[in-house]
Order: C-alpha cells, then structure tokens, then sequence
C-alpha cells in the first residue's frame, strides 16, 4: 500500500517594532514641518521646507511599518516582506533540502557562521524576550550560504525538523 500524502501550508507574519531612531526623526521632522508651516506666513520659503518636512514625516512612517510573512507550501519556504501595509516584496524563496542549519541564534550549531561575511537577512520583531532563530541555506541561483534571522512558529519548526532531521535544532 503507498502512503498518502497531504499538503502542508503554513503561514506565518512577524510584525517588526518601530526603531527608536524612526520614531524620534518622525517627530522632529512632524514638527519641523507645524514650525515651517507657520513661518510660512513670515517668509514665503519656508512653505518650501514645510513640505519638505511633511515628505520626511511621511516616509519615516511608512517605512516604519514593516511585517514579515513566511509561506511554507509542500517543501518550499518563502519569506515576503510588506512595507507601510501596502507594498509587498520577495525577499526569499528555498527549498527545504538547500537549508545548511537552523538553529536558535547565537547557540552551539550556528556559531561556526557567526562572524563570517555573508549576506544577512533581518526578519525579526526586535521585540525584547522574543527568541529568533538563525537559518543557513545555500543559495541555488549563486551558490553562496546566506544568512536568515526569523521567529519561526512551532509548526513550522516541526514541519522542517520532520522533513531534514539532522538540520533543525529547536
């Protein structure tokens, strides 16, 4: 008799805090830009950097909100990132079978990677007491080991670790 098979689909969405930096520059440029405005009346340049302003505020707050989806579908994990809850973009898309290691941040399986020049990606909440996970995947397209900071849930973890058993450290 062959077994039967189901399809897997997990989904997952990190919510990433806004910086400290982001916050205190959206606030000075919001009132840089009230200052402006009522300059503006003195002196018609500054209407000029009211806008100016208004721009900055702007976009300190739109990038500011940035979340983190994670699709795993039937082997296949990708990582996609939505910025101001309107602009998604693909950061990245693997295999489970090109995972090097997954492991919890800075423990005993990662740290011969720690230190080494790749390329990192930060997908994490930066919220504190919240425990991230460090996953090491070959890339197909360059053939180079790149670098994920993530918070997986459990199902996800235990999807993986059923499906590459000596790679996965929960």
């Amino acid at each position: 008799m062959l077994p039967v098979y189901h399809d897997v689909y997990i989904e997952e969405v990190t919510h990433r805090r806004q910086t400290t930096l982001s916050r205190v520059t959206f606030i000075v440029s919001a009132v840089m830009a009230v200052l402006s405005f009522v300059y503006g009346f003195l002196d018609r340049g500054a209407f000029f950097m009211c806008f100016l302003f208004t721009g900055l505020a702007f976009l300190c707050r739109w990038s500011g909100q940035r979340d983190f989806e994670i699709n795993y579908t039937n082997g296949e994990l990708e990582i996609d990132t939505i910025m101001g809850k309107s602009r998604r973009k693909n950061l990245i898309s693997l295999q489970a079978d090109d995972i090097v290691v997954l492991a919890r941040s800075k423990t005993e399986p990662v740290q011969p990677y720690i230190g080494r020049r790749m390329k990192t990606y930060d997908c994490i909440s930066h919220e504190p007491d919240v425990p991230y996970y460090c996953m090491i995947y070959k890339n197909s397209a360059t053939g180079e080991e790149e670098k994920v900071l993530f918070e997986p849930g459990e199902k996800l973890l235990d999807e993986l670790s059923r499906r590459q058993r000596g790679k996965i450290y929960k």
